[in-house]
């Protein structure tokens, strides 16, 4: 299957196609190195009129960087998708609208570098919608593409009358030197559908080579850069492991975030294991797992 894609609107939120699998196109150059894999974390099934906080990830799988990058996420049916490009590398627009699109403009993507944009999406009304994300580079990709350049979520849009806490994942370099010694900010942030939700605990699991620095917890209302918490939790460690307990009841529709200052040792891929849990039971079976362990951070020596 040819590789060389293009966005097209799929009820005006741009997504990316495959070339020979719906319309014709140019043969492609050979593949240059480089491999752009998106990945989108929102839940299945979201109430009406409520900020849900989603994580678009866009990492360069390759062995060569990747320039001239745009990478853009949006959603049909949506009222509103702020944001916050935590990467800082480029420039976006699009906030507050239903698609947001940033460009990478002051450097490449090197490979097995994660750019990250979080916020949240706000859905006015019942029905079904898609959380699309999708990014391309000045350059090509390998063929039979072993990581998608975009992702789809499909979301249920209807009153929520059950606890099913989530955590999504990413990490923050206050510097662009990911390299051993300086530190990282990771982060978990867990949306609250049911009001009220008692007893809500987060942890972070780091591997051995990380020492931890900070932590701290805290939820925001229509700030998605947490910049502005309202409210603090209680910040324990034992070993690797940081869990973090809010000290309040959580209302509906919340935000909750923990964010935990870390300093890598040793140079690698780590994996962080992120969990949440409350005194309320989850459905059974669970569509959305309390634990998520795929959240990767990139050392450099």
């Amino acid at each position: 299957m040819k590789n060389v894609w293009k966005f097209k609107r799929l009820m005006a939120i741009p997504v990316v196609v495959l070339c020979g699998a719906l319309v014709a196109c140019e043969p492609p150059p050979p593949p240059d190195g480089r491999d752009l894999g998106v990945v989108v974390t929102f839940p299945s099934a979201v109430p009406p009129g409520a900020p849900v906080p989603f994580v678009a990830q866009l990492t360069n799988h390759g062995t060569a960087s990747a320039s001239g990058i745009s990478f853009s996420i949006g959603a049909t049916n949506a009222a509103s998708v702020k944001f916050t490009d935590t990467m800082s590398l480029g420039s976006c627009s699009g906030y507050d609208t239903s698609v947001v699109t940033c460009t990478i403009e002051s450097q490449p993507v090197q490979p097995g570098f994660t750019w990250a944009i979080q916020g949240t999406i706000e859905f006015p009304a019942n029905g079904e919608a898609n959380v699309v994300a999708g990014a391309h580079s000045d350059g090509t990709e390998p063929t039979a593409d072993p990581h998608l350049n975009y992702d789809v979520v499909a979301v249920s849009v209807a009153p929520v009358d059950t606890v099913d806490l989530r955590p999504v994942a990413w990490s923050y370099w206050p510097s662009s030197n990911h390299q051993v010694g300086n530190t990282v900010d990771s982060y978990t942030t867990v949306w609250v559908p049911q009001s009220p939700v008692v007893g809500i605990a987060v942890s972070q699991t780091f591997p051995e080579s990380f020492q931890i620095e900070s932590a701290y917890m805290g939820w925001t209302e229509d700030h998605p850069d947490f910049s502005t918490p309202s409210f603090s939790g209680t910040c324990t460690t034992s070993g690797n492991t940081v869990t973090c307990t809010a000290d309040r009841t959580v209302q509906w529709a919340s935000s909750l975030m923990m964010r935990v200052s870390v300093t890598p040792t040793e140079s690698g891929t780590f994996y962080v294991e992120h969990t949440a849990s409350s005194d309320h039971p989850e459905p059974s079976p669970d569509p959305n797992p309390n634990t998520v362990s795929n959240h990767a951070i990139v050392v450099d020596p």
